[in-house]
């Protein structure tokens, strides 16, 4: 997840384009109520992350192994087998705003660019990855609108599935993540009255091991802050319609480490 060079927000943003962001910064996510685009879903004292939900080890531990693992939101309102019926017909909202259609900018915002959702990464990877491992699975989602209307809805189903080849524990962190997504409030495509079906294949690795040192980790936040002012000043470049997303996304991972420090420099504080 980590970003390390000088200008990384435009570089990752605009040369190497969002699958890469994705591959660099990993994906999923956290269930809270609605709230402002692009807000980085802290809480409390500026800077804290939400309290955290811990992934469910003793569940994950009893079927490892590449096998779709799936989880129903709060409310969800039908059965497995109408959600998998939606996902045969499920796209890549990612692909889908690379090529203009940018209504898709807030659902994928609120999925994947805040601060818990890096939390949440780290918490399962932690938890279920090996030094270094790289897990490459697909996640696949159905956002369900909400009975009253309006453009909010809820992740009302999420199943997750190693690639071939994976490791078990690559098969329990696809899961993990799978699970926070479960239940998510997010906003939906403008017009959306029927469930939306999400798929998307994605390549997570192990944090590095600078989220553990305090020096490392305030330069890089040094660093990051600058390529991010930067990059909020240009225009938006004309061939990028994700570009709301890419700042969004590195907003929300600046955010994360800065509450990552905080919590380093506490610890270091105690006798």
């Amino acid at each position: 997840m980590a970003v390390r060079r000088k200008n990384a927000i435009v570089r990752l943003g605009v040369t190497l384009g969002l699958a890469a962001l994705a591959v660099a910064l990993g994906s999923l996510l956290r269930p809270e109520g609605p709230r402002a685009t692009g807000s980085s879903g802290a809480s409390g004292k500026e800077g804290r992350l939400p309290k955290r939900r811990k992934p469910r080890r003793s569940i994950l531990r009893s079927r490892p192994g590449p096998v779709p693992w799936v989880f129903f939101g709060k409310g969800a309102r039908s059965s497995m087998a109408s959600y998998e019926a939606v996902l045969e017909a499920a796209v890549d909202a990612h692909a889908e705003l690379r090529a203009g259609r940018t209504e898709w900018s807030d659902t994928l915002i609120e999925l994947e660019a805040t601060a818990e959702a890096f939390e949440i990464a780290r918490e399962c990877s932690d938890a279920h990855l090996a030094p270094e491992e790289v897990c490459e699975y697909t996640l696949d989602r159905v956002l369900e609108p909400d009975p009253d209307g309006g453009r909010w809805g809820s992740v009302a189903f999420a199943r997750a599935r190693a690639s071939e080849g994976a490791s078990e524990g690559c098969a329990a962190y696809a899961a993990c993540v799978a699970e926070f997504q479960a239940g998510r409030p997010v906003p939906l495509p403008p017009g959306a009255d029927e469930p939306l079906g999400l798929t998307w294949t994605t390549r997570d690795a192990r944090n590095d091991p600078v989220f553990r040192n305090i020096e490392p980790l305030r330069r890089e936040i040094a660093m990051m802050a600058e390529d991010l002012e930067a990059a909020r000043a240009m225009e938006p470049p004309p061939d990028r319609p994700d570009w709301a997303y890419v700042l969004a996304h590195e907003a929300a991972d600046l955010e994360w480490r800065m509450a990552l420090l905080e919590e380093l420099e506490e610890a270091e504080e105690k006798p």
